[in-house]
Formats: structure tokens, C-alpha cells, sequence
């Protein structure tokens, strides 16, 4: 798999003007050498396929991508990965990209989250029951709203993303299938599903729960999406891998 770095207008003019001659081979020529674009590259290539990736950047990773600071590695993206559970098609596809393997160390980190303010800390405890108690005793003023969060996250351990098929080519029978094997997170859905993070936030009365809730996401993130990653930790779904952002796209360019 062959990598090429361009400018923006380069990729413009290769885009519009058709600047690949035509041959008789199998060739597949991608834009772009974010995740999706290398990830196409390597099932091309299975295929059988000769592959030539464009890119404009320095790197490759696309939004995956990091920098140094002071001697300190940053990285902009890969907070966490999910399909880190052996038992998930998602982990078999990682596997076949090369992304994860049974060699690679998987840091299991004992919180999701956690906020420090006026001498109270808060934890979203990858184990979830202790997470409720701790914000229990903080705020039961929020006792109802606290309950329903906690509630919610448990039942959206049941959602898997699907890999054999995407939604958008699935037939009725499929789609049924799929809803069907995530039922039990109708309730979450229900609660949370047209809710942004603001709304979410204004839910609580505590105001150590509000600010615990309020920095993690922007305004106008969707409340589902939040819940829903919070349970992909705690079901260890997701979980960082070694090496972040550069670990992970050296290992399917190897």
C-alpha cells in the first residue's frame, strides 16, 4: 500500500481533471489517509487489489493525529477505542486491520471520567454501581434523575456496532435482527435519544453534578452518545490502547 502526499489543490485537480492514466490492473487509487481511507486500503488489498493512497497532510490518521509539547506526547484523538472485548465483531475487525492483537497492552483505567472542584471529587467508576453510591451520597436531592442515568447506562451495554453489514445497506429482515438485539436500550433511547448535553445537565440539582456533566461534552452534544459511551466502558467495550494515536495507524501500516 502506497501512500502519496499532496497538496489540497493537487488532490482537487486529480479529483476533477482525471490525472491517473487508464490501465489494465486491478488498482484502487483513495483520497484521504484517515482511519476509513487506510481501512479501505487494507480491504483492497486483501482483495487483491494494488492501492495507492493520496493524501494532503504530513501523516497519515487524518483526525487521528497527535503532537509533542515539552517534552509531552498529545493526542488529538483516541480517547478511547471501542471494540476492545474480544467477544465483539468490532474486535475481530480491529484484529483484521491490524489496529489490535492479543499481544497489544489494553490499559483498563479504573474511571471513565473524574472532576475535581472545591475539595469534592467525582468519579464515573468503570464499575457502575460504585459510580451510583458515590454520586448518591453527593447529591441525593438527585436521587431520581441519578437512578434513571445509571439505569440507562446499564441497559446500553446490550449495543453492538454492527460490522458484517452497515445500516444504511441492510435489508428489512437485517434491520429487524439489529433492532432486535438492542430492545433493551429502548428506555435510554426514550429518555435520552433527542436530548443535547445542556438539557441533560439542567436535569440535576446538585451543582457539583451539573459541572461534572456539563465540562465533559459541549452544549449541543447528544445525551445518548454520552450515556452510551459511559456504558462501553463499563461494559470494557472501550479501553485505551498502547501507543494512542501513532500506535494505531503504524500498526495498519505495518
Amino acid at each position: 500500500m502506497k501512500i502519496i502526499q499532496l497538496s489540497s489543490e493537487e488532490i482537487y485537480f486529480f479529483v476533477e481533471e482525471g490525472e491517473v492514466e487508464t490501465v489494465c490492473v486491478k488498482k484502487v487509487v483513495i483520497i484521504g489517509a484517515g482511519i476509513s481511507g487506510l481501512s479501505a486500503g487494507i480491504y483492497a488489498l486483501q482483495a487483491g487489489y494494488s492501492v495507492e493512497i493520496y493524501e494532503k497532510n504530513k501523516m497519515p490518521g487524518g483526525e487521528c493525529t497527535g503532537w509533542n509539547r515539552q517534552g509531552y506526547h498529545i493526542d488529538n484523538c483516541i480517547h478511547f477505542l471501542v471494540g476492545c472485548n474480544k467477544d465483539e465483531q468490532l474486535y475481530k475487525m480491529w484484529e483484521n486491520l491490524g489496529v489490535i492483537s492479543d499481544s497489544l497492552k489494553i490499559y483498563r483505567e479504573p474511571y471513565f471520567y473524574c472532576m475535581s472542584m472545591d475539595g469534592i471529587t467525582l468519579h464515573l467508576w468503570r464499575d457502575l454501581e460504585k459510580a451510583r453510591k458515590e454520586f448518591l451520597e453527593l447529591a441525593p436531592e438527585d436521587y431520581k434523575e441519578l437512578n434513571l442515568f445509571f439505569d440507562c447506562a446499564k441497559t446500553l451495554e446490550c449495543v453492538k456496532p454492527p460490522c458484517d453489514y452497515s445500516i444504511a445497506h441492510m435489508n428489512p429482515l437485517q434491520f429487524i435482527k439489529l433492532g432486535m438485539s438492542m430492545k433493551d436500550a429502548s428506555k435510554a433511547i426514550k429518555e435520552y435519544g433527542k436530548q443535547p448535553m445542556e438539557e441533560f445537565v439542567n436535569r440535576f440539582k446538585n451543582h457539583y453534578i451539573r459541572e461534572m456533566f456539563k465540562n465533559y461534552f459541549n452544549s449541543n452534544f447528544n445525551a445518548l452518545s454520552f450515556v452510551a459511551s459511559y456504558a462501553f466502558f463499563h461494559k470494557q467495550h472501550s479501553s485505551y490502547t498502547e501507543g494512542g494515536y501513532i500506535g494505531l495507524v503504524g500498526r495498519m501500516l505495518c
